[in-house]
């Protein structure tokens, strides 16, 4: 792969400014992600990887040497990867006390120091690595999710088309209501083709049976209104950087009326931005 393709993040900053959290983002977002690589090792790991399209090293003061090899690290990397990336954390001192007195853990500088004092030594320590930083984020006024949807927005903006999966299963409320379900959809006063002997042994994937199910006004009103929530809801996950989303659609026994609707729905919502998957969970169980 061309080093003008590649894309290479490294990732420090003071500790408890959520160098976890961002690495973790940019695992989700598709980055080989690796923590506190030895960073002698640096150079040797980029061109290990020189195949992959998306890298992250995440170091901080626990890495062997930091103070004097993580510069020259990061150079030799800027130098192979010209538009590799140094991400820099921190946050204000009151947050950074806080996180560690919630967390109870120890500050990677205390020894006899409280952990004010070791934060703003820190600072000073890491002042020359900030000024070198392509970008600096301040995370004090950002949760875990902020943090991650900031981070998957600013690295991989494309994520949600990419990575993003609805998901639609038809099932049987009398088999119950699957339990991953994000939103359940009840078509079971729709008219049922049980009861029409010559579609009584097929399905909703079945024409006849989907023409059945699709011509009745009800089921044309019903994919309506679930196609405009659906147009409203999905963004709004989407926004979230949440992954997948998952809706049931259920009738009595799981084999007609569901199925019939959510494959209908399902060629729908394939023009949407976003993969659609269909799941039929109950379609060859009873009949009804």
């Amino acid at each position: 792969m061309d080093a003008a393709d590649r894309r290479l993040v490294f990732v420090t900053g003071l500790s408890g400014s959520g160098k976890s959290t961002v690495l973790r983002a940019l695992e989700d977002a598709g980055y080989y992600c690796v923590d506190n690589l030895p960073l002698r090792l640096v150079a040797a790991f980029i061109a290990e990887t020189a195949a992959l399209p998306r890298v992250a090293i995440a170091a901080d003061l626990r890495s062997v040497a930091y103070g004097e090899q993580f510069l020259p690290a990061w150079e030799a990397a800027h130098s192979r990867v010209p538009g590799a990336m140094l991400l820099f954390l921190e946050a204000s001192d009151d947050v950074l006390e806080r996180r560690f007195a919630v967390t109870r853990r120890p500050h990677p500088l205390s020894s006899d120091r409280p952990v004010r004092e070791c934060i703003q030594l820190e600072r000073r320590m890491l002042e020359a690595v900030k000024m070198r930083a392509t970008e600096v984020l301040d995370t004090s006024g950002t949760n875990l999710h902020e943090l991650r949807n900031a981070v998957l927005q600013r690295f991989h903006p494309n994520w949600t088309r990419e990575r993003f999966l609805l998901t639609l299963t038809s099932f049987g409320f009398s088999y119950g209501v699957p339990s991953t379900a994000d939103l359940v959809f009840d078509t079971r006063f729709l008219p049922n083709p049980y009861f029409v002997p010559s579609l009584r042994e097929r399905t909703g994937e079945d024409p006849e049976v989907a023409a059945y199910v699709l011509d009745q006004p009800a089921s044309r009103e019903l994919m309506g209104l679930i196609l405009r929530l659906l147009d409203f809801y999905l963004p709004a996950v989407q926004r979230e950087f949440r992954h997948s989303l998952s809706v049931g659609i259920g009738c009595t026994g799981g084999r007609h009326r569901s199925v019939a609707i959510a494959e209908a729905l399902a060629g729908s919502l394939r023009s949407r931005d976003c993969r659609v998957h269909v799941m039929h969970r109950d379609v060859k169980r009873g009949e009804g």
